[in-house]
């Protein structure tokens, strides 16, 4: 190996990793994220402790909500400053920083040399990697997100079947209170010493049971 390729593998060794670090960074919190959402969607599935499960579960959405949007928008920024030198090779030629050094006449030249152009090859390849592995840690996010939105709906429609079910038993306490003051009525009527015509009906008593469960039934 010649000096100039000593130079260059190490230019593009040192931005490769500092590229990786920050790839290795993102990709970290979106296995501690997916490591939670995981929890958060066994404790769904097991379908129990609803009564607590929206204090409990509210919070921690909200926060992996945030953590997920502010992780895919670093992603997505890396992406964008990975893909912008992709599509043109006179900036990844450009950023030979070595060959330049050591060619300071090539600088000034535009169109560029060939002999400048032809070292695009090397970044290209290293940021065409790392773009890959940005790619897959953006889908990874994308599909948490996903994830965590069918969880919050689903958790949003079973409370509200839920509050349904309440809804449906505060009716049936009414009917039967309702049933109970009407019960209480007529009791309070036959104890009056009030005079009315059904009072001498026979088997009136009878009449209002049967009139009391044919309303409840």
């Amino acid at each position: 190996m010649n000096r100039e390729q000593v130079h260059q593998a190490f230019e593009l060794t040192v931005l490769e990793t500092l590229l990786g670090m920050q790839c290795h960074e993102e990709n970290r919190l979106a296995e501690s994220a997916q490591l939670e959402l995981t929890d958060l969607l066994r404790l769904m599935g097991s379908g129990g402790g609803w009564v607590l499960l929206p204090l409990r579960a509210e919070e921690q959405i909200a926060r992996l909500t945030n953590l997920l949007i502010q992780l895919r928008t670093r992603v997505m920024c890396s992406l964008k400053l990975l893909g912008a030198p992709l599509e043109d090779e006179e900036q990844m030629a450009l950023m030979n920083l070595s060959f330049l050094a050591r060619h300071p006449h090539l600088r000034s030249r535009y169109p560029l040399a060939k002999e400048l152009l032809a070292q695009h090859e090397p970044v290209e390849d290293m940021l065409e990697v790392l773009y890959i592995e940005f790619s897959a840690v953006e889908a990874t996010v994308k599909r948490m997100q996903n994830q965590l939105s069918n969880a919050s709906d689903l958790m949003k429609l079973r409370l509200s079947t839920k509050e349904n079910e309440l809804l449906l038993l505060h009716s049936c306490i009414y009917i039967v209170s309702c049933l109970v003051g009407f019960g209480a009525y007529v009791t309070g009527l036959f104890a009056m010493n009030a005079q009315n015509s059904f009072q001498d009906v026979d088997d009136s008593c009878l009449i209002i049971v049967l009139i009391t469960l044919g309303i409840i039934f």
